[in-house]
């Protein structure tokens, strides 16, 4: 539905304005502050993305915030990236790192180590008031893989100047047996409400949950769809209209997807196509989707797969994008493949079950095939994580423009977004840069900053060549029949600085090396507490890989990385630098 009056067109704009950057903040760790035993290792770890800048998300170390977040996680930033509160499943946290006023045990569980269920919390804006928040949560249910209820709190972010509380505590919305966790959500068709659903537990029911301003409404659907019984993971397509599920059946079967159409109208699921994973040998699987929402990628312990929702059969386009590489946290425990989440910068990120000092990173996950580039690894954290990805649906969706729905006026006004990344390992000069704008634009201009400018009306990566080294201004405006929106960056071009060798302080020895695959690292006389942070850069010395371990041995990935030279810089926990030199054929 079109309105032309200009006091609509504010609203809209404010509205998506708010809209824009709930899920920028991420939390992870456990045993931190009081909790923690003494070794540093243990604590909580920021990830914030409002980092825009330098194109990296900003990641911060904490031993003094008391926290455990062992399963149960998401978080609420406010329109400008500023995080709001969070959540481990068992009380609200406030910005301060402080439980919030009446805040606690909005779950029964341990207190000293949150809600174990993955997937079992979620945050939403409460549809048309800016300052008000909903916050889902499954209880945990007597035995592995069931939840007991499906509970609402209401946050009132105008009280306490600023800091929250819980208005309204733990209100009932389903009592009945459930999936374990297994919350996701989607904009409703008319760009404000929200769609909620979760599965039943060991049935083929699920409850689909219409989330308006001031009233919660449940509905039940049944689907032929394999009995629910243990944990995995749900997830919506960024544009709505897609609902993917993927189920551990047994210990002892293959991991089960089942994928939906969604009708973001009525909130009905259609279409239902079935798959069974291969590979028996799983714990806990993951689903995601691309930003695009044309590719789904299942994640299965030490397998990741790829779907092509374009493809006539989508399930034979399977195609394997990453195996486990082998790599163990302090040399005992798999740094696996669990849950993966879309994160802000147009990535998805993936954790694992086991204790690690790493996450993974999908880096093009809008790419097909091994173009996506899964790098294992990819991301070191300062603190140790397990099993506990924050979880987010898509804020920055809009309405169906034009639809039976699309009751409200608010229409898509285009918000501009990119990322840029040196793939190029042989020229400095040329970058890849990502469009991640929301809300329809079917338009989009670039400024390069050196007199270039292209028009296109194709969303997805361009490829650019900077005449020379140097400072430059890059602009995207992004549009359609509403509005434009700009957004700019400022980029260094072509700064070579490669590390010295000449500096190291720490021996350290990678082999095979010259490697056509990854790099075994030993640095000798680090002993087994001890943290080993490295980082991999090019020629130019721009950074292309980060991991971490501890003890004397780990593993760089190589399989991920173009032919040529690197250095690899290790940082050894209260023991030194070193850099060593590593050659991919």
């Amino acid at each position: 539905m079109k309105k032309f009056l200009l006091i609509i067109f504010l609203f809209n704009q404010q509205h998506y304005l708010f809209a824009q950057k709930h899920d920028y903040w991420w939390i992870t760790g456990y045993e931190g502050g009081t909790l923690s035993p003494p070794n540093d290792s243990f604590g909580v770890t920021l990830i914030n993305f409002n980092n825009e800048e330098t194109n990296e998300p900003q990641i911060i170390g904490s031993q003094s915030i008391t926290l455990d977040v062992v399963g149960a996680n998401t978080s609420m930033c406010d329109s400008a990236g500023n995080l709001l509160f969070y959540t481990n499943g068992i009380h609200i946290y406030n910005k301060n790192y402080q439980i919030m006023q009446n805040g606690s045990s909005i779950n029964p569980g341990d207190v000293m180590y949150g809600a174990p269920i993955p997937q079992s919390v979620l945050a939403l804006q409460t549809p048309s008031k800016t300052k008000q928040y909903y916050l889902f949560s499954v209880e945990d249910g007597p035995g592995f893989g069931l939840g007991s209820g499906f509970y609402c709190n209401t946050i009132d972010m105008n009280a306490n100047n600023g800091v929250g509380k819980v208005a309204v505590k733990r209100k009932p919305v389903i009592v009945d047996s459930l999936a374990w966790g297994l919350i996701t959500a989607t904009k409703h068709a008319n760009g404000r409400d929200w769609w909620v659903i979760v599965p039943h537990h060991n049935n083929d029911k699920y409850f689909s949950i219409l989330v308006q301003s001031d009233t919660i409404l449940v509905n039940k659907h049944f689907y032929d769809t394999p009995f629910i019984r243990s944990a995995g993971a749900t997830i919506f397509s960024p544009n709505g209209q897609y609902y993917a599920h993927i189920v551990s059946e047994s210990s002892a079967a293959p991991a089960f997807i089942t994928l939906f159409n969604f009708d973001r109208c009525s909130g009905v699921l259609t279409n239902q196509k079935d798959h069974h994973l291969y590979d028996p040998l799983h714990f806990i699987p993951g689903i995601n989707f691309s930003p695009n929402s044309r590719f789904l990628y299942a994640l299965d312990d030490r397998d990741a797969y790829q779907y092509d929702l374009n493809a006539p059969d989508i399930f034979a386009s399977e195609t394997l994008v990453a195996e486990w590489d082998g790599t163990r946290y302090y040399n005992i425990w798999p740094t696996n493949f669990m849950y993966g989440q879309l994160a802000p910068d147009g990535r998805i990120y993936v954790n694992n079950s086991n204790s690690s000092v790493t996450w993974h990173r999908i880096r093009y996950p809008n790419r097909k095939g091994l173009d996506c580039a899964f790098v294992q690894n990819d991301i070191a954290t300062p603190n140790i994580n397990s099993a506990d990805m924050p979880n987010h649906p898509n804020y920055r969706l809009g309405p169906i423009d034009g639809s039976a729905c699309d009751t409200l006026g608010l229409d898509n006004h285009p918000l501009a977004r990119f990322r840029w990344d040196f793939e190029d390992t042989i020229s400095p000069l040329r970058v890849t840069f990502s469009d991640l704008s929301a809300y329809e634009p079917d338009q989009w201009t670039w400024y390069f900053g050196d007199g270039t400018v292209l028009d296109t009306t194709a969303s997805g990566e361009v490829v650019h060549s900077f005449p020379s080294p140097g400072t430059y201004i890059v602009c995207l405006v992004a549009a359609n029949g509403y509005s434009s929106d700009t957004v700019c960056h400022t980029l260094q071009i072509g700064t070579v600085s490669a590390p010295e060798l000449a500096t190291q302080r720490v021996v350290i020895a990678a082999y095979p090396n010259p490697s056509p695959q990854d790099f075994t690292v030993h640095v000798p006389g680090t002993a087994e507490w001890q943290r080993v942070d490295v980082e991999l850069s090019d020629l130019h010395g721009r950074a292309v890989l980060r991991t971490a371990w501890r003890g004397l041995v780990g593993n760089i990935g190589g399989r991920e990385l173009a032919g040529g030279v690197y250095f690899a810089r290790v940082t050894v926990e209260g023991g030194g630098v070193g850099t060593v030199k590593l050659v991919k054929i």
